[in-house]
């Protein structure tokens, strides 16, 4: 009997072992449970980043800004011995992991960080679907506050923590994602997308104030005129469709009155469905009711099933975070949207018209003079 035990508990032993010792060779050491890995150097780019008083991160969007910076750099340089030096190292297609992936690779970090990104998060695959539920309850293990003391405290220990998952090899390139999903997938997707983006952007937090460097974030501007690409298919029917077609004509003719009514009605039955929001935000703006348009157009590019523009929940997530934080805000899209109905916002897609980036530029400028003490 004592021998079948000493064997059983040498057994046990030894399983134990080889689940550490695969666990320790096998899974990478993670503060985040990221389920990417990027390949990408970045030579010249980082010695300039380094030396950066100022650096923009961000994708399109961030990118966006490099007519303005030289301006931006004479107007705060008037009483300085050497220039202010800001350095955009926004990309376009570059999604928030990518410029973390970056920053990480500093070492030395800039006195103020900005962030302008948000609205290309879904242009490539980061993750592969079949791990959906190992993500999810990593990126719940992350936000528990015990566990999340451990992996913080002595990092290795995340290769126990943490689930196995396949990890998703993202070249230097950002490459499309194809976007032909059913509207099951695409909605898993932008779950874990959203998740994700809430991970990452804590990571952002944490490492830019370990490194005693001042972050500035700012929301995406979202073009909520814009018609919904596609909307999920389990939110919709022929006959609705049909009824939207219907009620799309009236407003196509003028009569927004006149459609308000039917389409308010609709919408408290046609639940998650974008173009019913898209369409009583077009009647309400037709109707001079710009708040409210506002807010059910903002439920329509909530709901978009083949979102390709900045989404409204990048946005709240930023908002969260900065809460309490001593994390600066410029919220871009309040400095755009807050005219919807009484001007021209946009001047393609994705990019507001430039006083709107007259207006953020100024708030820019004062954050760094403020900081600078210029």
């Amino acid at each position: 009997m004592v021998k079948k035990l000493l064997i059983l508990i040498l057994l046990i032993v030894a399983v134990a072992i080889g689940w550490v010792g695969n666990r320790w060779f096998t899974e990478p050491t993670l503060i985040a449970p990221l389920p990417y890995q990027i390949d990408a150097k970045f030579g010249t780019d980082l010695d300039l980043a380094q030396e950066a008083n100022v650096l923009i991160l961000g994708d399109r969007l961030g990118k966006s800004l490099d007519p303005y910076i030289k301006d931006l750099v004479e107007k705060l340089s008037v009483k300085l011995k050497d220039p202010m030096r800001i350095v955009n190292w926004s990309r376009t297609h570059e999604n928030l992991g990518r410029s973390l992936h970056k920053l990480k690779q500093l070492k030395k970090f800039p006195d103020i960080i900005l962030y302008l990104g948000g609205s290309e998060e879904f242009y490539e695959e980061r993750f592969h679907i079949q791990d959906r539920k190992k993500i999810l309850e990593n990126i719940k293990m992350f936000k528990d506050e015990n566990k999340s003391s451990l992996i913080y405290t002595f990092p290795p220990l995340s290769r126990f923590i943490y689930h196995p998952v396949k990890r998703y090899q993202l070249s230097a390139d950002p490459l499309k994602d194809p976007g032909d999903f059913t509207s099951k997938y695409q909605q898993m997707k932008m779950e874990i997308t959203f998740k994700l983006f809430d991970v990452e952007l804590e990571e952002l937090i944490s490492l830019v104030k370990e490194k005693g460097s001042y972050l500035v974030l700012s929301t995406a501007p979202i073009n909520l005129e814009l018609k919904p690409k596609k909307v999920c298919l389990n939110s919709t029917t022929d006959s609705l469709e049909q009824y939207q077609r219907e009620l799309e004509s009236k407003l196509d003719k003028g009569m927004h009155k006149a459609a308000l009514s039917e389409i308010r009605k609709l919408s408290e039955t046609s639940i998650g469905n974008a173009k019913t929001f898209f369409l009583l935000g077009r009647a309400q703006l037709g109707s001079g009711l710009y708040e409210q348009a506002q807010i059910s157009l903002k439920k329509a590019a909530s709901f978009d099933c083949g979102n390709t523009r900045s989404h409204p929940v990048f946005n709240a997530i930023i908002k969260k975070k900065v809460s309490g934080k001593g994390i600066k805000l410029i919220d871009f899209n309040n400095i755009v949207t807050r005219h919807l109905g009484l001007n021209e916002l946009f001047l393609a897609e994705h990019f507001p018209q430039e006083i709107y980036y007259r207006h953020y530029i100024e708030e820019l400028y004062v954050t760094i003079k403020e900081k600078f003490k210029l």
